[in-house]
């Protein structure tokens, strides 16, 4: 009787310590997950503070100024892309699971054809044009 509580009393422990390990594992997970977010998200906003500072910059250089904005091919090994709205004055970072916005001071820029909402290039021209940003692909 004694040898068959003891085993009992073992089994009992040993799923205790197999629910506790089992419960670390998952809260790890979900953990490591949310830090994958937040480490895409802060490196969003650093592309897109970057695109906008870079535009502000140049926008206050002198007229038939050119420069060569250059961003991160990837973010964190993911694609992304870059929008400009010129009459709201912000700039968007949309990656695979998420995106978000940054302001920008200057509403006095377009893309080559003339449209002031536009995707930017990763390695854009950028040219000053009489006080207007005229983005190249």
């Amino acid at each position: 009787m004694l040898k068959a509580q003891a085993g009992t009393e073992f089994l009992v422990m040993f799923s205790i310590v197999i629910l506790v390990f089992v419960g670390a594992v998952i809260l790890y997970a979900m953990n490591i997950r949310e830090v994958d977010s937040l480490k895409n998200r802060l490196d969003a906003k650093k592309i897109c503070v970057q695109a906008a500072s870079a535009l502000t910059s140049f926008s206050s250089a002198g007229t038939n100024s050119t420069f060569t904005l250059t961003l991160p091919e990837l973010l964190n090994y993911q694609n992304y892309t870059i929008w400009v709205n010129a009459p709201e004055h912000t700039v968007a970072v949309n990656y695979e699971i998420g995106g978000l916005g940054c302001s920008m001071p200057i509403s006095a820029i377009q893309n080559s054809t003339g449209g002031t909402f536009f995707k930017m290039n990763k390695t854009s021209i950028v040219r000053n044009v009489d006080g207007v940003l005229i983005v190249e692909p």
